[in-house]
């Protein structure tokens, strides 16, 4: 196997960790908002988790990318 093959699998599995539904659930209280279709925010990952966000705030998808967000109750 090649270099370039075993670094695009490993990618893809770090990729499916910090975006899957498990790590929005993770840290803080409170539920992230439903992003409307169409509303779509940076295509940045500007968080990795709940605890990378300042306070309260929980690392939510913004319909492109993830950032940090004040949660629903």
């Amino acid at each position: 196997m090649s270099r370039y093959f075993i670094f695009v699998i490993v990618s893809l599995l770090i990729a499916m960790a910090v975006f899957s539904p498990a790590a929005e659930a993770q840290g803080k209280a409170g539920r992230c908002p439903q992003v409307r279709p169409g509303s779509g925010g940076a295509c940045a990952s500007l968080c990795t988790s709940d605890n990378s966000c300042p306070g309260p705030q929980k690392c939510c998808s913004n319909g492109c990318g993830r950032s940090c967000i004040t949660p629903r109750s």
